[in-house]
């Protein structure tokens, strides 16, 4: 608990706000919460959680963009990323 905690209050500020996003059907282990920046319509954080024992390729679509974020993610793990939404908006 103490390393989610650690993701959220690092990567997530005041003002910042929760927006769709999913991971593909079938990861009955790994949740996913995606923000937008408060200040900014052009970069969010997508924190993934597998609670898992196996890795799992994953793929996150942010706000219904057609672009994902394609990733490989340890057994038990926690990542944030970055994203640049700017890129993706059309």
């Amino acid at each position: 608990m103490f390393y989610v905690m650690g993701h959220f209050s690092k990567f997530i500020a005041p003002g910042d706000r929760l927006i769709s996003s999913t991971v593909s059907n079938g990861y009955e282990h790994v949740r996913v919460a995606a923000f937008q920046h408060g200040s900014t319509d052009t970069a969010s954080t997508v924190v993934l959680l597998n609670m898992g024992e196996n890795m799992e390729k994953v793929s996150v679509d942010v706000r219904d963009s057609e672009e994902f974020v394609n990733l490989v993610m340890p057994a038990k793990s926690i990542v944030s990323v970055l994203v640049n939404t700017a890129a993706t908006t059309h």
